[in-house]
């Protein structure tokens, strides 16, 4: 009897083994698994906060970011940009050349604006920054802009014929935070002063 004791308890001892064996196994998958869903869920949600188009912020990022400034409370302003003519670039030459030029003009603003900084497609070609820093900090800003991402852009018309060079500006307005202003009364003051500066351009 004491021998068959003995067999059973080792062959339980073997059982409870590999079981254990196979629970680690079947946990460590069970944590590789976990791991590739994360990492797909902040793939998934970082591609849904951004413009697919030029690769910047969208306007829900933006939107979003707006709110967590406001609810900081520090100095920040932005800059709504609405390019000059651009209607008149997809009625000429099609909406692949817009394209073109949208993506082009994403890729500039986004060089010349700060780390820290947050750059974005506002909607059709409209775009907005929002920096740090107040009404100086956002002037100086303006002055980059202007300086540097205004310019001659070369797009493709047709495959295989050369490219044509589309002089690219666009109108800047400013809003500037202050303690009680909301997002919408911010981003209505920074359109107002836009309209203003198209007009000037005239």
């Amino acid at each position: 009897m004491r021998a068959s004791l003995i067999a059973s308890v080792e062959e339980m001892s073997k059982t409870v083994e590999q079981m254990t064996r196979e629970t680690e196994q079947t946990k460590r998958a069970l944590e590789v698994e976990l791991s590739n869903y994360r990492s797909r869920l902040a793939h998934t949600e970082q591609a849904a906060m951004l413009d697919p188009l030029t690769g910047l912020a969208n306007r829900r990022r933006l939107e979003g970011d707006l709110a967590l400034r406001i609810r900081r409370g520090q100095p920040f302003c932005l800059l709504l940009i609405d390019l000059n003519g651009f209607k008149a670039i997809n009625d000429t030459h099609g909406h692949l050349a817009g394209d073109q030029i949208l993506r082009q003009f994403a890729s500039e603003l986004s060089q010349v604006c700060h780390q820290s900084d947050l750059v974005g497609r506002w909607g059709g070609d409209e775009f907005l920054v929002l920096l740090n820093g107040m009404r100086s900090q956002g002037e100086l800003m303006v002055q980059r802009i202007e300086q540097w991402v205004w310019g001659t852009y070369p797009i493709k018309v047709q495959p295989g014929v050369a490219s044509i060079k589309v002089e690219v500006k666009a109108a800047i307005g400013m809003g500037v935070w202050n303690q009680g202003l909301s997002a919408d009364q911010l981003v209505q003051q920074a359109d107002l002063a836009m309209y203003r500066r198209k007009a000037e351009l005239r």
